[in-house]
């Protein structure tokens, strides 16, 4: 499993540098060592999702709550902040405002103050690293051997950089020939500049 202050380090490497090539490296580096069950997950968090962009569901809130006391707890995992984003989600109807701040406590809790940093970022869905959609595809082209078209291919007609990423790490840079059109799902805007080759 990753922890979530790995991200975090990340994150804050990738803040520091200006270079794209830079930030394609560090994170095609990350997204390598990425356990295959968290990548969809380290995909999304990292181009500022709370879910991958298939993923419907809304958090419906603003932030997470200021906490001035260091964490408790076991360290966090990307999928301990998956899953309480996705108990926050789901939280409807009478008292779900209450239980979402309670997750969001929760969370805030077990997290360090860098931690607390990233997440707030995830949730606002503005991660300042420079990692748009454009870096995040040409880094997902790097972890399938360097073919940027195959994954550009793929992320147009899947419409989600997380699903791509997934089939990368599950089936290679091979799966990625196999991605068809789904129909109703529009293409990733990410993917209109087209790639020589």
């Amino acid at each position: 499993m990753t922890r979530f202050a790995e991200l975090a380090a990340l994150c804050r490497r990738l803040e520091q540098t200006g270079s794209r090539l830079e930030k394609r490296r560090l994170t095609a580096e990350f997204l390598g060592q990425v356990d295959p069950g968290e990548i969809e997950t380290a995909v999304a968090f990292l181009t500022g999702r709370v879910v991958p962009v298939s993923d419907p569901r809304v958090l419906g809130v603003r932030g997470l709550p200021r906490v001035s006391a260091p964490s408790e707890g076991e360290p966090l995992e990307l999928d301990d902040v998956r899953r309480a984003f996705g108990a926050i989600a789901e939280a409807t109807g009478a008292g779900s405002r209450q239980l979402r701040q309670q997750h969001l406590l929760k969370l805030a809790l077990r997290a360090s103050e860098d931690e607390r940093v990233i997440l707030h970022r995830i949730i606002g869905g503005e991660m300042r690293t420079g990692v748009s959609e454009g870096v995040m595809l040409e880094a997902l082209g790097a972890l399938a051997g360097g073919d940027v078209a195959a994954v550009r291919r793929a992320a147009l007609f899947l419409g989600d950089l997380s699903a791509v990423a997934a089939i990368i790490v599950s089936g290679g840079a091979g799966a990625l020939t196999a991605v068809e059109p789904r129909p109703f799902v529009p293409p990733s805007t990410t993917c209109w500049r087209r790639t020589p080759g």
